[in-house]
């Protein structure tokens, strides 16, 4: 039996269980775990260790919510170390299945996925947690998002690492690989995303050592790979406008809440048109009557998105925003309606109603992304989306947007 009696041993044995993962295998890593005895709560949490790191080498669903079940059993609401460590295995869970079914991965299992963001979240709000957890949990939150594909949600989170540690290379890393990711899907802004992307690679690649112990060399090897991609030691900014107020209201409050469709924020002025501009460029079908008329579905259900989307964005900026048009009006046709007063410091009136159901579109917009996304899938014919090609470097998209 292996005793536990201080914070030493619980390191040492950390280390040995490390050596056996990596020199003897998971199956003696797993017998060395059963021999611990000491503080019931140490013996869990390097129990939970264990079995999360031999899931993921052995791919066994059934050690990972192993794994789960000791790490709740110590509480994890209440200590960020516990939460932190519990989010990484409910997020190995997910990307289990994920793996290997995306469609099955998100039909039965987003729990998890939904658990790693909840849990991510809470340690980075949480101010009283070490400040190394704070800025990986934000990271991890980027990573899970961008991996989902909502990448400006992701760009956010690794926004709020960075405003945690701005030398976190790891962020800056990967919050490079996002701005990549993007860069197919943003025509003449192009240039912009390619650079800033090239900075936060060189970024990353400047705190090797960090990123090594962190990532591991391969995360390294990752960067400087998408780097040489972009080409160029140091690459000049690019001339265009930079972000500035707009001069209509309402399109100025959507670029403030950053609720315009737009990639690249800082490109944004009056002469943008379109402000909005998301759509598909081209979707592969087959001729038949049938296919057609799937392709006709998929591209209403987008337009019938974007519609919704812009109507409630609008109806929240005229019941919320200062500068309303419909401000003074709303509030004398409310007084001339007669409410009754509850006591209950509720606010009745015309703006009130309107923010209410500007609050309904925005949650029934989220079901209506949730069906376009099942009809999507549900084509069955859909062979790829087409969008504009990527290019190789930075200045060779400066040269075909000077020419």
């Amino acid at each position: 039996m292996t005793r536990l009696a201080s914070d030493a041993d619980a390191q040492a044995v950390l280390s040995e269980l490390r050596r056996l993962l990596d020199h003897d295998g998971p199956g003696s890593a797993l017998a060395f775990l059963e021999t611990l005895e000491g503080p019931k709560a140490l013996v869990q949490q390097l129990r939970a260790l264990g079995y999360s790191e031999a899931g993921e080498r052995l791919r066994d669903r059934e050690l990972l919510e192993q794994s789960i079940f000791c790490w709740r059993s110590l509480g994890p609401e209440q200590k960020s170390g516990v939460a932190y460590n519990l989010a990484v295995t409910e997020q190995a869970l997910w990307e289990l299945t994920a793996a290997t079914d995306r469609v099955a991965a998100f039909e039965a299992d987003r729990r998890h996925l939904h658990e790693t963001r909840r849990l991510y979240e809470a340690i980075v709000a949480d101010e009283t947690a070490p400040s190394d957890s704070r800025v990986q949990a934000a990271t991890n939150l980027g990573n899970s998002l961008d991996h989902g594909g909502r990448d400006v949600d992701a760009l956010a989170a690794y926004d709020e690492a960075l405003a945690l540690r701005p030398d976190f290379g790891m962020a800056h890393g990967n919050r490079g690989l996002t701005l990549l990711g993007i860069v197919p899907f943003v025509a003449e802004h192009q240039p912009v995303l390619l650079h800033e992307a090239a900075l936060e690679l060189d970024a990353a690649i400047g705190a090797s050592d960090e990123v090594r112990a962190v990532g591991g060399d391969r995360a390294l090897a990752d960067f400087k790979r998408h780097r040489s991609m972009i080409g160029g030691s140091e690459p000049e900014t690019p001339k265009l406008p930079a972000g500035s107020p707009l001069s209509d209201p309402h399109l100025e409050w959507c670029r403030r809440h950053r609720l315009l469709l737009h990639p690249s924020l800082r490109c944004i002025s009056d002469n943008t048109d379109p402000l909005d501009p998301v759509f598909f460029t081209g979707v592969v079908l087959g001729v038949s009557e049938d296919d057609q008329r799937r392709l006709r579905d998929l591209l209403d259900a987008f337009g019938a998105l974007k519609q919704e989307y812009v109507s409630t964005r609008y109806l929240t900026w005229l019941a919320e925003d200062y500068a309303s048009p419909i401000r003074e009006q709303a509030a004398e046709v409310s007084a001339k309606v007669q409410f009754f007063d509850s006591l209950s410091y509720a606010r009745w009136g015309v703006r009130t109603g309107l923010a209410v159901q500007a609050f309904a579109g925005a949650i029934n917009l989220l079901d209506k992304v949730a069906g376009f996304v099942h009809l999507y899938l549900q084509t069955g014919r859909v062979r790829d989306c087409l969008f504009r090609a990527p290019v190789a470097s930075w200045a060779a998209l400066e040269r075909e947007a000077d020419g």
